[in-house]
């Protein structure tokens, strides 16, 4: 994780004065969003910023697919 990643955009600012625990990453490619461990959020629009026309977002109630997407971004953090 970036340090301070309140610093980077005011939506992260936000988002972790809300003690919302926020993961960030470099050279990220796959954008996603886990929700109390069971709702996705996937897809490639940047979940931070402003949309393109041509972004798509899938909302995908899973807990077996967020915990596999948390698993995998703890492994990327090592």
């Amino acid at each position: 994780m970036p340090s301070s990643p309140q610093n980077k955009t005011p939506s992260l600012g936000r988002l972790t004065s809300a003690v919302i625990c926020v993961k960030t990453q470099n050279h990220c490619y796959e954008r996603y969003a886990i929700i109390d461990q069971s709702l996705v959020w996937y897809g490639s629009m940047n979940l931070l910023s402003k949309n393109k026309e041509d972004d798509s977002l899938m909302r995908i109630v899973s807990p077996e697919i967020a915990a596999e997407l948390l698993e995998l971004g703890l492994k990327n953090e090592q």
